[in-house]
């Protein structure tokens, strides 16, 4: 009945009952997409490193930093031909509830794919490794688990012994793995080095490194003092928030984006309610509008906290406008056939 009557008053619409209830939409989806209304700008900004250099040689890194080295380390392809790594850090953390994973330490090229990182999640040390059966983000991680309950004085080590990786906290011996293959041999000896924070950004960390080496056989490599480290005073930085609206997030993508294909339909059918018209022009008009909503929703969302952005949600948003406009007017001239009394 509801809906019945619904259909016979947008069949029946004018162009002032369209525009109310186009505007009725658009404050409705403003809200959803908007939803909880946390302001929190984070866009790109330029900002000053949060890197200080501590008496005893460390760094203490709190805020955006950039520390990466400007090419590969040396160190690496002695590492992958002789099977032998250790990776040793004196560190202490500054919060217990750092996300991202936030990266102590990570060699890669960029938050998708690397060789190896260390890195803090909440309580917990993560440990990411390129081996066989992972990805090319190191992914399953290797986990210990309320390593930085507390702040306090921690020496990690990561050994990597041809087939086998092992962590040790404080000498404590916490993780084992045992691989059919080196360790290493997957490694890429093109990724670059980067502490506190990953290679690009956005995946800082904050707390003290006070040591940080890399042992391969016969030689011992210190890498808070590599020679083609840099560490600018000022750079843009880009949060996560923003760099979320150039990824696809392939998790529940099926519920997702029908949501958005289903949320956008009305907008069509209204656009499509305010000429009545379904010829190519019209319909490519309102397919384009479908992408410039979707886009600028999507954009909006980089400043609102708890809000996961991301453009490519903008084409389903599209598709959801061009359905709405093709299907509404076979169900409104169905509706008003039905309705009309029979001779």
């Amino acid at each position: 009945m509801i809906l019945s009557k619904g259909l016979g008053w947008l069949a029946n619409a004018g162009p002032g009952e369209t525009r109310q209830a186009l505007t009725l939409w658009l404050l409705v989806a403003t809200g959803f997409m908007l939803f909880p209304f946390r302001f929190d700008y984070q866009g790109p900004q330029k900002v000053t490193s949060g890197i200080e250099k501590l008496a005893d040689g460390g760094i203490r890194f709190q805020g955006p930093s950039r520390l990466r080295t400007k090419a590969a380390p040396v160190w690496v392809e002695a590492a992958i031909a002789s099977g032998y790594l250790d990776i040793e850090l004196e560190l202490r953390t500054a919060a217990t509830d750092q996300t991202g994973p936030a990266r102590i330490l990570t060699l890669s090229d960029g938050p998708l794919r690397r060789n190896f990182m260390v890195a803090q999640k909440g309580k917990n040390l993560i440990v990411r490794a390129r081996r066989e059966e992972a990805d090319e983000n190191g992914a399953p991680p290797l986990k210990v688990d309320r390593v930085f309950e507390e702040p306090r004085d921690l020496k990690i080590e990561i050994l990597f012994r041809d087939r086998l990786i092992q962590i040790f906290v404080n000498n404590k011996p916490l993780y084992r793995e045992v691989l059919k293959s080196s360790s290493l041999d997957l490694w890429d000896t093109t990724f670059t080095l980067g502490l506190g924070d990953e290679v690009d950004g956005a995946r800082g960390w904050n707390g003290e490194l006070r040591a940080a080496k890399a042992k391969v056989k016969g030689a011992t490599y210190d890498l808070l003092t590599a020679p083609n480290m840099e560490a600018p005073g000022t750079f843009w930085h880009v949060p996560q928030q923003t760099r979320r609206l150039f990824q696809f997030d392939t998790s529940h993508v099926v519920i997702v984006e029908t949501l958005h294909i289903l949320f956008f339909m009305p907008f069509g059918a209204l656009l499509w309610l305010r000429k009545r018209s379904s010829s190519t022009r019209r319909i490519v008009k309102i397919a384009l509008a479908g992408l410039l909503l979707g886009a600028a929703y999507q954009v909006a969302k980089v400043t609102f906290a708890g809000r996961h952005p991301s453009l490519f949600h903008a084409p389903f948003d599209m598709l959801g406008s061009v359905l709405g406009a093709v299907v509404f007017p076979a169900v409104v001239r169905r509706f008003e056939q039905r309705s009309q009394p029979t001779p």
